[in-house]
């Protein structure tokens, strides 16, 4: 859904997130055995600002926007592996603005291999989560993601301006148990940007280069349950961010956990730490920053929602490599209605970044930004294979660096047609 509008996260996020069972007609699950799902989807938008940049004069920024979307979703459920990957391509045709035709291309997938290494230490739960996506419409945020685990830590609101964009994350975890309610905990998450040259440039930068842009966090532990509904952890952490030109930065810490099942339907998961940040770019700086999460999370047959809050460092993906404390909030919520195969979906999200130790904001090269978007819409299921959505977001960023400031917003308003094939 938020491939079709350029500014979400189902384009090439991992399956199982943004709306799918509300949007996708190939979110078919499967107990066993191979299959491939081909889809192909259809659509029309209009896009009140498809070159994400402020208000310029003698720049016409909205436009309407016809896409076409071939995917394929390629399940595999065996006796020691299971996976469920999609594979597809987007192209964007402007009415106006014919220069910014493109296709973009997205890939994502997960692998549980938790049985094979069963076989050999009974109990360990491993799994392997990939998700790529080069478009020319950078992501601020993931747009209705129903995870629990967080997808890509770049995405926490920050908004760049048009340009092509090769966007990567894989994230591994691996759970072994020690005794029957302690577990050893691994989790790697890695995330790369890189950015082609923009399509328009920033009025009074100077310096305005968006920044390729490696992230990497690790995290060693232990897990204990203590009752039929709670678990808590204890885990290290450390995290290294590469900008190039000497512009990077790591931290190290600890983090402890909380994992409460208040029922079947309604789980809640925490984390609360610190880590101390050292400037890798030779001032010697260094800083402690808190870290930690907070989420919510209802499913079942009528209704799925999310609610969540992250503080945690990201890197600067624009004017310099620094750390970055950011929030994010997300809630998403997906609604079956009294109308037979009628869904109406929402999703909020909002999120605010400083630089780590900066000092006013009127300094003249101090980094931050202030991001919220919404989005609301209807999905029909005219078959089990055909859906027709309709949905209306708008969001609006501020980005600063020193005393410049950047403000946009967005509308998009769209609707469109995915059939699958099986």
């Amino acid at each position: 859904m938020g491939g079709m509008g350029g500014g979400g996260g189902s384009i090439g996020a991992i399956p199982g997130a943004s709306f799918e069972s509300a949007t996708d007609p190939s979110s078919m699950r499967t107990a066993s055995g191979f299959h491939i799902v081909p889809m192909v989807t259809v659509g029309q938008r209009y896009d009140s600002n498809v070159f994400f940049a402020p208000k310029t004069p003698g720049l016409d920024r909205d436009d309407f926007v016809t896409t076409v979307s071939p995917q394929a979703r390629v399940l595999f459920g065996g006796d020691l592996v299971s996976l469920n990957t999609r594979v597809g391509a987007i192209g964007q045709f402007f009415a106006k603005n014919s220069e910014l035709n493109n296709v973009g291309a997205n890939v994502g997938l997960v692998v549980d291999a938790s049985k094979f290494l069963g076989q050999f230490w009974p109990g360990t739960r491993f799994t392997v989560a990939d998700s790529y996506v080069f478009t020319p419409e950078p992501l601020a945020f993931l747009t209705g993601n129903l995870d629990t685990q967080e997808v890509n830590p770049l995405l926490r609101g920050f908004q760049a301006i048009r340009a092509n964009t090769h966007s990567n994350s894989v994230s591994v975890a691996l759970a072994v148990p020690v005794s029957q309610s302690l577990d050893l905990t691994a989790r790697y998450l890695n995330s790369l940007t890189h950015f082609g040259e923009p399509k328009i440039q920033q009025e009074g930068v100077l310096d305005g280069a968006l920044l390729n842009t490696t992230f990497q966090t690790y995290a060693v532990g232990l897990g204990k349950r203590i009752s039929l509904q709670d678990t808590v952890s204890a885990s290290f952490l450390g995290s290294k961010a590469d900008s190039g030109s000497t512009q990077s930065f790591s931290g190290y810490g600890g983090f402890v956990g909380w994992d409460h099942m208040f029922t079947k339907k309604v789980t809640l998961r925490s984390t609360v730490g610190v880590q101390k940040v050292n400037d890798n770019s030779g001032s010697g700086n260094s800083s402690i920053a808190p870290g930690g999460s907070l989420t919510v999370f209802w499913n079942d047959t009528v209704r799925s929602w999310r609610l969540s809050y992250n503080v945690g460092l990201t890197p600067s993906l624009q004017f310099v490599g620094r750390p970055i404390l950011t929030h994010a909030v997300n809630f998403t919520v997906t609604q079956r209605t009294f109308i037979e195969n009628l869904s109406a979906f929402v999703g909020l999200n909002y999120g605010r970044g400083n630089e780590l130790g900066g000092g006013s904001s009127s300094s003249s090269s101090e980094i931050s930004y202030t991001s919220y978007s919404g989005s609301g819409g209807m999905s029909y299921k005219v078959t089990p294979k055909t859906y027709v959505v309709l949905i209306y977001s708008y969001s609006r960023f501020n980005n600063r660096f020193g005393s410049q400031i950047f403000e946009l917003d967005r509308n998009l308003a769209q609707i469109f047609l995915t059939q699958a094939f099986y």
